[in-house]
């Protein structure tokens, strides 16, 4: 395939609006030697898929079509697994692949976490074992994650433990202490932020936190305090 059909093809594939139009994408890739059995198609199918809610049987299909998946196909397939709640599909996954010995790395774990929905929980000491809680990406995920399906204080933690804070760690904590109505931990928590750790996402944070309690007179003094705004913090505080 030249190098401009191939192109073509996957901006095709990026704007496709219906599922109908992505079957037609995947005949084509059918058609020109069967390219829809490589990894970057398949990838890129899978993607699609997510993003128009396809049908797991037909999702399931593209991602068998591929005898050697790589660590795109996998990430792939477990966005899709989160995209459409099937929390039990991403743990049958990660059994397969790990009785084959492909574990997941530093990148595509946090979606496989995402995936996972309740039984997320299991992997935390997976991901310690293989010093993936040292990456800021991987370890706010964990966070997240316990404060939406377990406990804030699970979440706490692993917050503790944490000896250099990034912005965004500070952040996921504060929204964890909100997602728990803990206003009191919220604005404790973002008072030890120094200056150069609180951003534009800290100020919305404890809007949006202020705002789900019903403070709009908090919520509307955080804004006013904002340095600097963004059209988010301006739509958390209209929402308000």
């Amino acid at each position: 395939m030249s190098r401009e059909l191939t192109v073509s093809l996957a901006a095709i594939a990026s704007q496709a609006l219906t599922f109908t139009q992505l079957n037609q994408i995947h005949a084509h890739l059918v058609v020109f030697n069967s390219l829809h059995r490589q990894s970057y198609w398949a990838s890129r199918l899978i993607n699609c898929c997510t993003r128009l809610r396809a049908p797991p049987y037909y999702t399931r299909l593209v991602f068998n079509s591929v005898a050697f998946p790589n660590v795109f196909v996998v990430t792939s397939m477990y966005r899709y697994f989160s995209h459409m709640d099937m929390a039990n599909d991403a743990l049958r996954l990660y059994e397969q692949r790990s009785r084959r010995g492909m574990m997941p790395d530093a990148w595509s774990f946090p979606v496989v976490i995402k995936s996972a929905g309740k039984f997320a929980v299991l992997f935390q000491a997976i991901v310690e074992k293989l010093g993936f809680c040292k990456d800021p990406y991987v370890r706010n995920v964990i966070m997240d994650m316990y404060s939406k399906h377990e406990s804030v204080e699970s979440a706490r933690k692993v917050f503790d433990q944490i000896t250099h804070r990034t912005g965004s760690d500070w952040n996921v904590m504060i929204s964890g202490y909100w997602k728990w109505r803990n206003k009191e931990e919220a604005c404790k928590l973002f008072n030890m932020m120094t200056e150069n750790e609180i951003d534009v996402v800290s100020w919305t944070v404890m809007i949006t936190g202020f705002a789900k309690l019903k403070d709009l007179e908090n919520a509307r003094r955080y804004f006013d305090m904002m340095p600097e705004k963004s059209v988010v913090s301006w739509n958390a505080m209209l929402s308000a």
